[in-house]
């Protein structure tokens, strides 16, 4: 593996540490994580690490254009970019690079959320939006201190989102009641089709057991739903594995969100994946600028596998994810 190092993240011990964990690697010591001089495509360069120090907010408000009543919610940029290579991913056309980078000065941002914990009544964080929360942990260990950290500010809610299914860590750590750990579910067609390098459907429902057999609440993120061929069926039979191995009463909730993209990826997945059919479906751009499915089609494939998990958890909270207040309204109140 091909490690590029910050010429100031060098004195760091957790950096010190990651460069132990990993055999038979290259180290390149470069200036700037602004350019980190590494040449090839995106699938080279997500076979690097980059190790950096995180010189602005490490804690970030998200805005959601959905049909919930705003709520103050940030994210924790812990890392950006990641190993995984899903093809709908944002991340590859976000940013100057797709180097997976690891933010090696901790202590400053597990400050930053406390800062926040203290001062604001009912914070909500999430870690997951510019990396998989859990890619990294057996190099960085982070999510075990932040679990540590919100079990000390109740007032607070941190939710953990990723498609791993390597738990140790965090099931060796004390869980807190206000930490959830939430599972992106895609059926193994999809992700055979278009989530490279990631853990098999029967992987991450294991993982999830794990969590909830140590204490945490565990969350089901159907997002994105990809309208494949036979999409009723696939997604039925996920939705009867996913319940015949998780306990409905400790999940937290679901969320479903169909597959979206902004105009600038349509050229990357075409480029990067030329013989995918990911984006042969009837596509419509929205008031955020992203294109989403036809909406009836959205509609449709919201109330159906609604249908299907009320089937196994009547009473389990579950909402969209970045949709239009009218499809919100069509789906809740029909």
């Amino acid at each position: 593996m091909h490690i590029l190092i910050e010429k100031n993240a060098q004195r760091s011990d957790l950096a010190r540490d990651i460069l132990k964990k990993i055999p038979n690697k290259k180290t390149t010591v470069i200036t700037s994580a602004a350019s980190p001089c590494i040449a090839g495509s995106v699938s080279d360069q997500k076979r690097s690490l980059l190790l950096a120090v995180n010189k602005g907010s490490a804690v970030r408000e998200f805005r959601r254009m959905d049909g919930l009543v705003q709520r103050r919610e940030y994210y924790i940029y812990f890392a950006q970019n990641c190993p995984l290579d899903c093809q709908y991913c944002f991340l590859q056309c976000y940013g100057g690079h797709a180097v997976p980078t690891v933010f090696v000065n901790q202590r400053k941002i597990l400050r930053e959320v406390e800062t926040v914990l203290r001062n604001e009544a009912h914070p909500f964080f999430h870690t997951g939006e510019l990396a998989d929360s859990l890619v990294f942990d057996p190099l960085i260990d982070l999510n075990a201190k932040l679990t540590a950290l919100f079990a000390r500010y109740p007032n607070g809610r941190l939710e953990l989102r990723t498609k791993c299914a390597e738990v140790s860590r965090i099931t060796a750590a004390t869980p807190a009641p206000n930490v959830t750990v939430s599972w992106t579910f895609t059926p193994d067609t999809v992700i055979r089709l278009y989530e490279r390098g990631t853990p098999p459907l029967a992987a991450r429902i294991r993982a999830a057991q794990k969590c909830q057999a140590a204490g945490y609440a565990v969350g089901l993120r159907l997002d994105p739903i990809v309208a494949c061929a036979d999409w009723e069926q696939t997604y039925e039979k996920m939705v009867r594995d996913i319940f015949s191995r998780l306990d409905h009463r400790k999940l937290e909730s679901a969320v479903l969100g169909v597959f979206r993209y902004a105009p600038a990826l349509e050229k990357v997945i075409k480029e990067r994946f030329p013989k995918s059919d990911i984006l042969i479906n009837e596509f419509v751009p929205c008031v955020d600028g992203k294109m989403r499915y036809f909406k009836p089609l959205r509609i449709g494939i919201y109330r159906n596998i609604i249908g299907m998990i009320r089937r196994h958890a009547p009473n389990l909270k579950i909402t969209l994810c970045m949709e239009t207040p009218e499809v919100w309204e069509s789906v809740f109140n029909k």
